[in-house]
């Protein structure tokens, strides 16, 4: 069976989902700190997303630079 409407969807912009990424979570502090120094990411905090879980999750927040 011919497919009807391809041509005008390849026409159409893109419609979908429009969320902003979300950054990166490690399960272990130092497989985050190996992701930064693989990136060259070298002022940054490390953050618990789960601090009162018993499993862990850390996120790479770079630092804010101040005047």
């Amino acid at each position: 069976m011919v497919k009807v409407h391809t041509r005008i969807k390849r026409k159409l912009p893109k419609t979908g989902r429009n969320r902003p990424v979300r950054p990166k979570s490690f399960r272990t502090e130092e497989s985050a700190k190996r992701y930064a120094e693989a990136h060259d990411i070298k002022d940054y905090v490390l953050t618990d997303s789960k601090p009162e879980a018993q499993t862990h999750k850390f996120r790479i927040v770079p630092k804010e630079k101040g005047f």
